[in-house]
């Protein structure tokens, strides 16, 4: 959790902030709560922060292309 805290911004710190995660651009919080991912605010309240249907499975999505190859070291 100590990296939640050092790297997002809440409330006034948010609007001045040069680096970190604002809490504008957390998102909203799962409906029921048990969210299956990492959520930015961590345990602390974040005023006016709405509520979303989210999946209950998260389905992992993969890019590539068919010509590639594992890299080599």
């Amino acid at each position: 959790m100590e990296d939640l805290y050092q790297w997002t911004r809440l409330g006034s710190e948010a609007d001045v902030a040069t680096d970190g995660v604002p809490s504008y651009a957390f998102g909203p919080r799962m409906g029921d709560g048990k969210a299956p991912l990492r959520d930015f605010a961590g345990r602390r309240p974040v005023p006016d922060r709405g509520t979303a249907p989210f999946e209950r499975h998260l389905e992992g999505i993969g890019r590539g292309r068919r010509l590639d190859a594992p890299s080599c070291s």
